[in-house]
């Protein structure tokens, strides 16, 4: 047997025994679960179910609109209603049962409670704000009580610039169509329009 044909037969066995070897079994690794992203949950309002938002149960009969004032850090308020007064010391001052928001206007939600101070009002426009004291009936006569204590506010078609609030947490934040809101105690439920409670 000559040295060529030592080979084929060598080259011939070589492929055979590995032809013949069974290839390795391998187990894939199942990859490793990425947990999804949490969602924050943003609280927005509905007709069905009132957002706890106001810090007062007052609830005035009228409407208060804001939209953009005439600087970035102030609001235009347009306020038309009376609103009752409990606590002399803690005035729910825009407490009304209708707000309007204007299209993607936010608002501190103090607006809505005992945050205002009418002191600090930069300007009335027009209208008239009345504050209605209390009387009290001394030996047959109506007479306003001593020392005196507001009843109520009303406001005729009043028309003032008030500051924005730009450093409270939460906000009322308006959509794209504007938002109209029903005030029941301390509750918010939406009428029409959109809006988010931004936390």
């Amino acid at each position: 047997m000559n040295r060529f044909t030592m080979l084929v037969i060598c080259t011939l066995t070589l492929v055979l025994f590995t032809a013949c070897t069974p290839a390795p079994t391998v187990t894939p690794v199942p990859p490793t679960p990425v947990p999804p992203t949490p969602t924050p949950q943003v609280p927005t309002f509905a007709k069905d179910k009132g957002l706890e938002v106001s810090n007062s149960e007052v609830t005035g009969k009228g409407e208060v609109s804001f939209e953009v004032g005439a600087s970035a850090d102030t609001l235009k308020i347009t306020v038309s209603g009376t609103v009752p007064v409990t606590n002399q010391n803690a005035i729910c001052w825009l407490c009304l049962d209708t707000i309007h928001i204007a299209p993607g206007l936010k608002i501190a939600v103090e607006f809505i409670g005992t945050g205002v101070d009418m002191a600090k009002t930069i300007k009335v426009y027009s209208g008239t704000l009345k504050q209605n004291l209390k009387v009290v009936e001394v030996n047959g006569l109506r007479t306003i009580k001593n020392p005196p204590e507001i009843e109520s506010i009303t406001y005729e078609a009043v028309v003032l610039e008030y500051p924005l609030m730009t450093t409270s947490i939460n906000a009322i934040v308006a959509g794209s169509q504007g938002a109209t809101l029903k005030k029941d105690g301390k509750l918010l439920f939406l009428l029409k329009g959109d809006a988010y409670l931004q936390r």
